[in-house]
């Protein structure tokens, strides 16, 4: 037993580093919760300051059923004569007038806040980088403490829940022995305890204790000094998280037409909701549409998933696994197009506490891996044939993406998903892009998940009303739009840019089009030595570089996707095309959105139009008008999607008198179709381009193109004697 007699000087010091270290730690660990009162209390001002002229619009004659004409007539003679002016009395100020009694003022005070929260959830919240106010700035950075200290403070009641009964009775201890004289009267029990927790207060002071208050003290003070750039930054890269806490704050009762869907029936809405979520699993935050994605898919189990591009179906399809993973669910598969593979896997790993394994390469070695211990295993269309799983094996939930992908009955990879789907209890079918399929094709989708819905609208699927199939397939198929859920985007503008014809393009599609070729022909002025279009592109892509915005170029041609990198040389990053596997996709988008110097990306419309998320640019620049709406709308939200933060800029090149004008004017005619039928089946019936149309458009073209070199011919002649 030791007799060294504690440095009782130090052992003050050690004393007071240990309650600060104790008092430091607890301060941090409640600093996310008061965070969140930061955030209420910001976002009802700002919410307040939104409707405030409003409330003062609503007269306290409303009130008139509710306390009675002479009761209002007292609060008018008061001076209260709108909603707004009892709402911002408390209701002693209330009792206080004249002939108005507590149970008056409580009746007031009740009706007046339930008019007053009726309107707040109402009331749009969306922050524009370009214009913002005092009072968003004040509601973003209070987001952004909440948002970022959940974790510190976590880590902070942890040591703090760890450590605090051991510094509360070191602390004791030590108290009882604090100088030379009571130490010489202590017996040697005393002593020896007073030692061990002088040794214990060196340890903690010195040691573990200390340097962990230290490292949060750190980071929260970081936190807590950032500047108003740095929110911005974090804003930008994280919107769709951002907005996804204000839902959690507004705190609003979901429904059907919250929900952007108005086709289920009020019923079955009320049974979904019911459906009590476990998000342990999950590492984001559900937005309002999202959370009713997952209960509709968890409730009807077998689901064609539909929402619009850009609205998060790959985080629905993960908390609809993270939740059945919580509940004892082991194995599930999600089966994708090559090119989002990697994509799948890293969005696994980033937005849940769950393992991904990807069957690629040496799918026979995955595939065991994952049937011995689970997991989320992601493999491509291609490889389906390959997946072998013992009969008696039974999978928790299958998913395919891009579910068109297997909308041909007679295709070996439809009949290989058909033959696993049927071992799964839950069965997940998405796409994005439902126009694609003409009626045939989503009835038969829909037959893959619900035979009995398929047989119900059989005899309908060719009504002109497409509100009577819509209710009838919204048991399993469920579509949002983005305008009906994500009331924060941004505005998005398109522009047509018609650029003259040079002589030199002029005549080369002339070439192209008295040989009849209609893809040649719609490669006009990228196929001339000079091209208008070209010259227009570099300079939407200078100024872009001027006011510090990323660009996203489309083609649906390889050539001239060639091209427009020759153009823009130095701006550029690596074209994404069809040749590409799927990790080199994602590394030039992991590039692209951090780069700070170039600031283009070239993208192969076939491509870049399926399965990405470009939020970091705001401008898109389509190079030529495509076939097809759905086309061009899928290039478009692979930037104008949930997270985007700008306003986004759609530039269409366009090349006057020539083929160009005929397939804007189709495009035009089509959406006009497909917003009547509200981008259902019927829609995708008439959207296919034909032959017949193809040989009509060359044919006059080629009349016009004749009168044109016809004319030119004339006043050539015409000109002659005044050369001469």
């Amino acid at each position: 037993m030791s007799s060294a007699r504690p440095d009782f000087k130090e052992m003050k010091t050690l004393r007071g580093i240990l309650r600060d270290c104790d008092s430091r730690l607890q301060d941090i660990a409640v600093f996310h919760e008061e965070q969140k009162a930061g955030v209420l209390d910001t976002l009802h001002r700002y919410q307040l300051s939104y409707i405030q002229d409003d409330m003062e619009e609503i007269s306290v004659h409303t009130l008139r059923s509710v306390i009675g004409a002479s009761k209002v007539s007292m609060l008018e003679n008061a001076g209260a004569g709108t909603i707004y002016d009892l709402y911002e009395m408390d209701e002693q100020e209330i009792i206080n007038i004249r002939g108005i009694g507590k149970i008056t003022a409580e009746r007031v005070k009740k009706v007046v806040n339930e008019i007053t929260g009726q309107m707040m959830v109402k009331v749009p919240v969306r922050f524009d980088l370009e214009n913002m106010s005092t009072l968003q700035k004040r509601l973003l950075r209070a987001l952004y403490l909440d948002k970022n200290s959940a974790e510190i403070s976590k880590t902070a009641d942890f040591y703090y829940r760890y450590h605090h009964k051991g510094v509360v009775s070191v602390l004791t201890d030590s108290e009882k022995i604090t100088n030379r004289f009571r130490w010489f009267f202590s017996s040697s029990a005393e002593k020896e305890k007073l030692r061990m927790s002088y040794a214990f207060l060196k340890s903690m002071a010195q040691g573990e204790l200390k340097e962990i208050t230290a490292r949060l003290d750190d980071l929260l003070n970081k936190l807590t000094g950032s500047t108003e750039k740095d929110i911005l930054r974090d804003f930008e890269e994280h919107a769709s998280e951002y907005y996804a806490l204000l839902e959690k704050y507004a705190d609003r009762e979901l429904t059907g037409e919250d929900v952007g869907e108005n086709d289920l029936e009020s019923d079955l809405i009320r049974e979904i909701n019911t459906v009590q979520l476990d998000e342990s699993l999950l590492n984001v935050t559900l937005r309002h549409y999202q959370n009713f994605g997952v209960k509709y898919i968890l409730h009807q189990k077998k689901v064609l998933l539909g929402d619009e591009m850009g609205l998060g179906k790959t985080i629905q399809a993960l908390a609809v696994m993270a939740d059945l993973s919580a509940h004892g669910h082991t194995h599930f598969l999600v089966v994708c197009p090559t090119g989002i593979m990697v994509n799948w896997c890293r969005e696994i790993e980033s937005k849940t506490k769950m393992k991904s394994i990807l069957l690629h390469g040496h799918v026979y070695e995955n595939l065991q891996k994952w049937i011995r211990n689970g997991g989320i295993a992601v493999v491509n269309y291609e490889s389906l044939t390959k997946i072998h799983i013992p009969d008696e094996m039974k999978l928790s939930m299958i998913t395919a993406d891009e579910a068109h992908y297997v909308k041909n009955p007679g295709a070996i990879r439809t009949q290989a998903l058909l033959i696993l789907k049927d071992k799964a209890e839950y069965v997940l079918y998405m796409t994005g892009t439902p126009l694609e399929n003409n009626i045939e094709e989503m009835h038969y989708l829909i037959s893959c998940l619900r035979e009995d819905i398929a047989d119900e609208i059989e005899g309908i699927r060719y009504f002109a009303e497409a509100k009577v199939f819509r209710e009838k397939i919204a048991p399993v198929y469920l579509r949002r739009r983005r305008e009906d859920v994500l009331q924060e985007l941004p505005e998005l503008t398109e522009i047509l840019e018609w650029t003259p014809m040079k002589p030199v393009e002029w005549a080369a599609y002339a070439k192209s089009v008295a040989a009849g070729n209609f893809m040649e022909m719609r490669r006009v002025s990228w196929n001339a030595a000079e091209s208008s279009k070209a010259e227009r592109l570099l300079e939407l892509c200078l100024e872009a570089r001027e006011e510090k915005r990323k660009v996203v170029v489309f083609s649906f041609f390889l050539e001239t996707i060639m091209l427009v990198q020759a153009v823009l040389e130095g701006m550029t990053f690596p074209s994404l095309t069809g040749s590409l596997n799927s990790s080199e996709r994602q590394f030039i988008l992991d590039e692209f959105a951090k780069s700070e110097d170039k600031h283009v990306l070239v993208a192969q419309i076939q491509a870049g139009g399926v399965g990405l998320n470009i939020q970091s640019a705001s401008i898109v620049i389509l190079c030529e008008p495509q076939l097809k709406p759905s086309a061009e709308k899928q290039a478009i939200s692979r930037v104008y999607r949930m997270g985007q933060v700008r306003n986004v800029l759609v530039y269409k090149l366009l090349s006057e008198g020539t083929i160009d004008e005929y397939l804007v004017e189709r495009l035009g005619n089509k959406q006009e179709i497909f917003d009547t039928f509200a981008d259902e089946s019927e829609a995708g019936e008439q959207s296919k381009i034909s032959s017949e149309w193809i040989k009509e458009i060359i044919e006059k073209e080629k009349i016009k193109v004749a009168e044109e070199i016809g004319g030119e011919e004339d006043d050539r002649k015409e000109r002659e004697p005044e050369l001469q």
